[in-house]
């Protein structure tokens, strides 16, 4: 089967298109696109991606799957005087707005249109640049450049021309254990009149969670079922995000120190990091534990992989 090489645009959080409300990309798991976008149905299993930001190469990688959830909303916004949808939010200026045609105002007509949504998920082997390599250098490689586009195709030869020894990692395996479970790209949460998210299926999420790893903490080992909590891996977003395996059973103060990301877990050993801000602690002696895992269940790798990135940007190992 013949494969593509494809540049996309990625600006992590919130990707805004300018009249689009934006996409929540994440770089190292997917990237997030819908029916608009130009390219949108050429992107398959098996292409290559280079990633970058507005400056910087991100990361490359393999796509392993195409998600295509059909009838997404999805909110646009133009301006009151031509209806273009290509404005820009100016952070100091008044009015807060302008289109490309010089009108400034400070709110757009909003609509809802329903697209199809497209979810391009990344193969394990996604590799960060860690050097900080403008992306203007692979301008050359386009083809038929269209600086709006998101998704451009490009040569070949980039790989081998700029990136030979990184793209010789990537991995070409479409299948990744303990992926059933993908991290939620919206909030689904339910919120009443207070600002709380409710979450109605928390008891029987932590009960099929014993059920599944037993009634321990999955790093301590403490059995006191008092002391432990159901925790999930990738932040609740909504119901999606109670799949088993983006859950573990963890004792109350390491759910604590989990999700402030004082510890973290390593998604290809499931070894235990501590935070540098604990080594002088009681809990240094968790650095290197294993996960307690039975070996007939696993972990979503996707789910790992996101909160191990959001561990080691806060403490830069």
């Amino acid at each position: 089967m013949e494969t593509n090489l494809w540049v996309f645009k990625s600006f992590e959080g919130t990707r805004s298109f300018g009249g689009n409300e934006g996409y929540a990309d994440r770089a190292e798991l997917h990237y997030v696109y819908d029916s608009t976008v130009f390219n949108h149905n050429k992107v398959k299993a098996g292409d290559s991606v280079i990633i970058v930001d507005k400056k910087h190469v991100k990361g490359l990688a393999i796509i392993a799957e195409v998600i295509i959830q059909p009838q997404t909303p999805k909110r646009q916004y133009s301006c009151p005087e031509c209806q273009t949808r290509r404005l820009a939010s100016r952070k100091s200026l008044q009015p807060r707005y302008r289109c490309k045609n010089g009108h400034g105002f400070d709110e757009p007509i909003s609509a809802t249109v329903y697209v199809d949504q497209y979810i391009a998920k990344y193969a394990s082997g996604y590799q960060a640049i860690k050097e900080q390599i403008p992306a203007r250098l692979i301008a050359n490689y386009y083809l038929n450049y269209n600086a709006y586009y998101s998704i451009q195709a490009a040569r070949q030869e980039l790989l081998s021309d700029r990136f030979k020894d990184i793209s010789n990692l990537l991995t070409r395996s479409i299948h990744i254990p303990g992926d059933n479970y993908v991290p939620s790209i919206s909030d689904m949460r339910d919120y009443k009149l207070l600002k709380l998210a409710i979450r109605p299926a928390q008891a029987a999420f932590r009960s099929q969670l014993i059920i599944r790893h037993g009634s321990r903490c999955m790093i301590s080992n403490c059995d006191i079922a008092e002391a432990l909590d159901a925790c999930h891996i990738a932040p609740y977003l909504g119901p999606e995000d109670n799949h088993l395996e983006n859950g573990l059973i963890l004792r109350k103060d390491l759910h604590a120190l989990f999700d402030a990301d004082l510890i973290g877990i390593h998604p290809q050993n499931l070894t235990i990091s501590v935070a540098q801000k604990l080594k002088q602690s009681s809990y240094k002696d968790l650095e290197g534990v294993n996960v307690l895992l039975d070996h007939q269940y696993c972990l979503s790798i996707a789910a790992l992989k996101f909160k191990w990135a959001a561990f080691c940007e806060e403490n830069v190992l």
